[in-house]
């Protein structure tokens, strides 16, 4: 798991599990584990959907140094930068998070770039996600894997990832 987290940053109050046991080769069978996790409450709230990230620093690495994040990701013609402050150690990655919608994603890369900053890591992903049970369960298709996020409280997180086969 802690090789997940360093290389994909998950969302405020997350986990972020690493090789599911119950990942599918086909992403549509995914549905049908949820259901069977969490029975008819388990809701699809967004569809499967690409999203492309620029992670961005300073020439000298400074957010990565103090494990922090700055983020443009672009998903439908939408743009959002988001910065994410050092995770607090724990099972449970919680951190500050600061995210705003930007009307030009390419614009505001520009912008980073002529501030010093660089686009030091791209990559794109699918992304689906599910309410169940006050949790919100992301599903991540990268390149390097398929990879599952829990965002809610820590008790919630907890049960979730138990009920996924992660206790």
């Amino acid at each position: 798991m802690s090789r997940a987290n360093d290389f994909v940053p998950s969302e405020a109050g997350s986990i972020l599990l690493d090789d599911p046991l119950w990942k599918a080769s086909d992403v549509t069978k995914n549905a049908l584990t949820f259901v069977a996790a969490f029975g008819s409450s388990a809701a699809p709230l967004l569809g499967r959907r690409l999203q492309e990230d620029c992670l961005f620093d300073t020439d000298d690495e400074r957010l990565r140094r103090q494990r922090s994040t700055l983020r443009v990701r672009s998903e439908g013609g939408k743009s959002l930068l988001t910065y994410k402050g050092p995770a607090i150690p724990g099972l449970i990655k919680i951190r500050d998070e600061y995210e705003t919608v930007v009307a030009d994603g390419a614009m505001l890369n520009r912008i980073l770039e002529e501030l010093g900053l660089h686009c030091w890591f791209r990559y794109e992903k699918y992304r689906e996600e599910f309410a169940a049970e006050d949790v919100v369960i992301a599903i991540d298709e990268t390149p390097v894997g398929t990879f599952v996020e829990v965002e809610g409280g820590e008790a919630r997180i907890a049960l979730t990832a138990a009920a996924l086969g992660f206790g």
